[in-house]
């Protein structure tokens, strides 16, 4: 597969929402320890500063999303959790999540979007991951949604490891970058939160808790296509185990070896995603996108986590653009989005100060 040049096509919504918030007040739930300005404490906080500062820096930080290179299921675990083999890529698509911090704000937290159905009360993952660290001052944190809503993109998760990451940097001056610690506490969060403090690319065991880092990828272009539904990850599953799928042979393995002898489009031909036919029966809408997507781009099609969204990777960005132009117009895509990005080899965030 040739390489492609790094020149990337910047993916984004053009729909302007007005923003919508709600506030958590202060020592809201479990923590596991108090950040304060200027300062990490552990166990309730309790601590002396070493260089403790007044003020806490604005902060803006990008959240990426990422797609799965295959996706196998092994099996049922006892507990209701399914074992899972998968790569997982982080591609270039992102969420912006703004952080103002208020000193007198006690460790209330206050969370806008414009994107409302993302909110979800105190169960939100950025305000899970907000508690999470107890970090003393107050927060407004302001979320511009990029990533689809439901489309098995990673975005919740994503959300939730920049926003640790971000906190830790304001709490650790001069240290932008996660400390092993984060590990645990984005674990705590949710299966697929441990990956983004990574990104890149990784092979993923277990129910997505064992991340093996694997070698960076040139930065393949990426067609997405979000039809104009959302999947439900809790329902896809529980439809899999319905259907009783036996499963059939891994792809994984196979994906892994191609990609290790750097030819990126034979691994993709042996991919599948076990997923798929449940999403598809749970979600019968699904499968006429999926069908013209796959028949118009002549080249292998995904999907990625639970659903919805379904993708393609190129060779090269001018034939991702041929495609992109020419589907947009097909009355077959008619609500669905096409997104244009590509591969990212950094971790799943970048951060920096909001002054710019």
């Amino acid at each position: 597969m040739v390489v492609p040049p790094r020149t990337a096509f910047s993916a984004s919504l053009d729909a302007r929402r007005p923003a919508v918030g709600m506030t958590i007040p202060g020592n809201a739930g479990t923590s596991r320890g108090s950040y304060h300005a200027g300062m990490h404490c552990r166990d309730g906080g309790e601590g002396k500063s070493v260089s403790r500062r007044d003020t806490v820096e604005d902060l803006e930080v990008r959240a990426y999303a990422k797609v799965n290179l295959g996706l196998d299921i092994l099996g049922r675990r006892d507990d209701g959790y399914h074992e899972i083999h998968s790569i997982f890529q982080c591609i270039e698509l992102s969420d912006l999540i703004s952080l103002h911090f208020s000193p007198g704000g006690r460790g209330a937290v206050r969370l806008q979007t414009d994107y409302p159905g993302v909110l979800g009360g105190a169960d939100n993952l950025i305000l899970r991951a907000t508690r999470a660290l107890n970090f003393a001052p107050g927060v407004n944190v302001r979320l511009q949604k990029r990533i689809p809503v439901g489309g098995g993109l990673g975005g919740g998760s994503s959300d939730a490891a920049a926003t640790l990451v971000a906190l830790h940097a304001a709490g650790n001056p001069g240290h932008p970058g996660h400390p092993g610690s984060l590990r645990e506490i984005a674990a705590g969060l949710g299966a697929d939160v441990p990956f983004f403090l990574e990104g890149g690319t990784a092979e993923i065991r277990g129910v997505g808790e064992i991340i093996e880092p694997l070698p960076p990828m040139s930065p393949y272009p990426v067609l997405l296509m979000v039809p104009p539904l959302a999947c439900d990850t809790g329902a896809v599953y529980r439809h899999h185990d319905a259907l009783e799928v036996r499963e059939g042979e891994a792809s994984v393995p196979s994906v892994l070896e191609g990609m290790g002898s750097g030819d990126l489009g034979s691994a993709l031909r042996c991919a599948r995603n076990a997923l798929e036919p449940a999403a598809l029966a749970r979600y019968p809408a699904l499968r006429a996108y999926a069908d013209h997507f796959r028949a118009r781009v002549r080249r292998p099609v995904l999907m990625s986590g639970s659903g919805s969204t379904f993708f393609a990777v190129y060779e090269d960005c001018e034939e991702m653009a041929w495609d992109l132009r020419r589907l947009r117009w097909e009355f077959a895509f008619r609500g669905a989005r096409l997104l244009a990005t590509h591969f990212r080899s950094g971790p799943g965030w970048n951060i920096r100060d909001a002054r710019g």
